[in-house]
């Protein structure tokens, strides 16, 4: 082997690591959606607050819930991409657990 790389090959990598963070993207932008929608629905008004301080504590978790599955998103794509340029993730994922 004379250490080349297959221009296919990198073809095919660059596609992966592509479609790995256009769909990172859409993901991102649909649960930020469904978030939004289902913390608005789920908290309940109550008599004793006001309308504004019920929307701050409304966009607190929102942004609570955003950012938390932002930082999940983020370590699946780091795990993804590692296992595309061919580093093993398993000792990774063990490594915690011993």
């Amino acid at each position: 082997m004379d250490g080349t790389v297959d221009p296919v090959d990198i073809h095919t990598w660059i596609k992966k690591i592509l479609l790995i963070l256009v769909g990172a993207y859409f993901i991102h932008k649909l649960a930020a959606r469904f978030i939004e929608g289902a913390v608005r629905i789920s908290v309940k008004p109550d008599n004793h607050s006001s309308n504004e301080s019920e929307k701050k504590r409304e966009d607190t978790l929102i942004r609570i819930f955003a950012v938390t599955f932002r930082v999940v998103l983020v370590i699946l794509v780091g795990m993804m991409f590692l296992q595309e340029i061919g580093i093993m993730i398993g000792p990774i994922l063990a490594e915690p657990g011993s």
